[in-house]
């Protein structure tokens, strides 16, 4: 099986051939990044963060306001929202009916299916029927009336995982969607450059590779298409990684409007990963009861170089 579950944990390890992709659901609910990497067993991650008490370092009121090693702006997590004390670059950004934008997404459950999810209306990855899982995460703001479904779809033979998700109004007023990334991944140290593809007419898809440094670099379109410019596909590769050395991630963007892809590397060392569409101009009103889906991001993990 390529999803495994420890119930009294709420541990999730997503399993393909030759990769683990790990997180749970924490003491106090939310969803926090722990792996991903080569493959391993069930070996709770979460265990290898380390907790300490990092000054100016907020800390959320549902941890008991007096555990100062528990910081959602320090914590790798899998998708990370706007205005609840974590000031890195923000997955989701919701303005609710007041005009306030910050959302707490907490645990509420899951669900495990056979095959591999669709979307509607939008383009996806697609296997035969059988082949691949999929792993919904359910969360869920019970102030705003907002739930976010975080979906995964696995297909294990191809060494590939596909992430969204689903933002939908259960409150009776219309929220904005200012931001909605498909993909937020953590990584809490290394040294890593990135690739990115650039192009102009008659010279399209010409690499640039630059080392991630504190801060974030970005790049993306606002044409109305992903454009030959920049193309919706990044990877992320350990410093000395080359053809056939060292480890690296790619992150594929299954769309072909305007996308944003941002790295930011913060006062810690720690690197944040998100790919979805632009933010610019973007603003969806999402009607009480509606729902929004976003495009979906392919990625996967080698460590035998690109």
């Amino acid at each position: 099986m390529s999803i495994n579950i420890s119930k009294e944990i709420r541990l999730f390890s997503l399993h393909t051939k030759n990769t683990t992709y790990q997180f749970r659901a924490d003491q106090n609910g939310y969803i926090i990044h722990t792996y991903y990497g080569g493959r391993i067993d069930e070996t709770n991650m979460y265990d290898q963060i380390p907790m300490v008490d990092r000054g100016f370092a907020s800390n959320p009121y549902d941890s008991g306001m007096k555990d100062r090693t528990y910081s959602l702006d320090l914590l790798p997590q899998e998708y990370s929202v706007f205005g609840v004390g974590d000031y890195r670059i923000s997955s989701l950004m919701i303005r609710g009916a007041s005009g306030v934008c910050g959302t707490t997404l907490k645990y509420v459950g899951y669900e495990k299916k056979k095959g591999l999810y669709r979307i509607n209306g939008l383009p996806a990855v697609y296997a035969d029927e059988g082949d691949g899982e999929t792993l919904i995460i359910k969360t869920e703001d019970l102030s705003m009336g907002l739930s976010v479904e975080l979906y995964y779809g696995i297909i294990e033979d191809k060494d590939i995982i596909v992430r969204s998700a689903v933002i939908k109004n259960l409150s009776k007023d219309t929220l904005w969607i200012e931001k909605a990334s498909s993909l937020c991944l953590d990584f809490l140290y290394g040294k890593y450059d990135l690739l990115s593809f650039y192009g102009r007419h008659n010279m399209e898809r010409n690499l640039s590779r630059k080392r991630v440094g504190h801060g974030i670099t970005q790049f993306g379109s606002v044409r109305g298409t992903s454009s030959h410019q920049y193309n919706p596909f990044a990877i992320l590769a350990e410093k000395n990684t080359n053809e056939e050395y060292g480890r690296c991630y790619g992150f594929a963007f299954v769309y072909s409007g305007n996308f944003l892809y941002e790295t930011e590397c913060d006062q810690a060392g720690a690197i944040r990963v998100l790919l979805g569409i632009h933010p610019a101009e973007f603003c969806w009103q999402l009607p009480s009861k509606g729902e929004f889906s976003t495009p979906q991001v392919i990625f996967s993990y080698s460590d035998n170089g690109l």
